[in-house]
């Protein structure tokens, strides 16, 4: 059986190399993963179930799982086989890089799923065979109009002469919404990177919320990294202005989010078809169920693993 930080509700002290060498917050903590941990991804490169996987370090359900295209470029299988996805075991501690110059072919597309309540036959729908998870284990199981968290640290390559749009989606969480018709995912979308020195970002539902933010540490000049990122969504309820985004332990916006979440479709982390995606790297991803953390509680996850993402 793999170890894990958590135990019957509880994390165990991060090692120390982790940055600040304190605990993070572990009430209602569902879903871990942190890429620099061998016991959340063994950072092989196959179709193998070993390599492919992905552990949830909180819970022993919620392992989400890498997805490529099989050799044809025709059908969507588990598989962490794209040259696309690497392990860079010099930054961030250790963190997974989505290399887009190794995107040359369709079988190198990929993404990194949850899975949820939906799958398909189709070979071009990215859950082509996803397994299902319902009840209890479903990631949004009782999240409805209440309280959740998602925290990720993330970094972005861009350039700072780049003028126009650029879209990624470095998350993107599909839900069964029983409030409003067509409205199926919460997103994490990155636009107009290095256009004007307006490296921003954004967090939004197609309605009716929509809140944006600014990438921090791009590049005054040429192509490079942002800093790492330590972006947290923490929503109360779907009360007015019960929703707040920090990024690097500062509180960036206040809204409204009154999305019903009743139960997760799917999860997905950069869903990646072209050469011409911008590069991203993951250290840390977290979700909290049925908690919005409150402000001093993010900035005890950042004093926690600051120092591990060079702030």
């Amino acid at each position: 059986m793999r170890n894990h930080f958590l135990r019957a509700g509880r994390v165990a002290n991060l090692p120390s190399d982790s940055g600040g060498g304190s605990s993070i917050v572990d009430t209602d903590l569902y879903v871990h993963y942190d890429f620099s941990d061998t016991n959340c991804w063994n950072r092989n490169n196959s179709t193998n179930a070993a390599d492919y996987t992905v552990h949830n370090l909180a819970n022993d359900y919620n392992d989400a799982v890498f997805r490529s295209r099989d050799a044809s470029g025709t059908c969507y299988q588990n598989s962490s086989a794209s040259p696309v996805i690497n392990f860079d075991s010099s930054d961030g501690g250790g963190c997974l890089e989505l290399d887009s110059s190794q995107n040359t072919a369709n079988d190198d597309d990929c993404l990194l799923a949850i899975p949820g309540t939906d799958t398909s036959t189709s070979c071009s729908n990215r859950a082509k065979n996803l397994s299902t998870v319902t009840g209890t284990n479903n990631l949004l199981n009782g999240v409805d109009t209440g309280a959740f968290t998602f925290e990720l640290w993330y970094r972005v390559e861009f350039s700072a002469s780049y003028r126009g749009n650029v879209y990624a989606y470095p998350l993107r969480m599909y839900h069964n919404s029983s409030t409003y018709w067509n409205v199926d995912n919460l997103k994490l979308q990155l636009w107009d990177l290095g256009a004007s020195n307006n490296q921003a970002g954004k967090v939004d539902n197609d309605y009716p919320m929509n809140t944006s933010y600014s990438v921090i540490g791009g590049p005054s000049s040429g192509i490079d990294w942002s800093d790492w990122n330590h972006l947290v969504y923490s929503r109360n309820s779907s009360s007015t202005n019960d929703t707040k985004v920090y990024v690097n332990n500062s509180l960036d916006e206040t809204h409204t989010d009154n999305i019903d979440y009743p139960s997760l479709k799917y999860l997905f982390f950069f869903p990646h078809s072209s050469s011409s995606r911008i590069n991203l790297k993951y250290g840390i991803f977290r979700f909290y169920r049925g908690k919005a953390l409150t402000s001093s509680e993010v900035t005890t996850n950042w004093n926690a693993q600051k120092s591990r993402f060079g702030h």
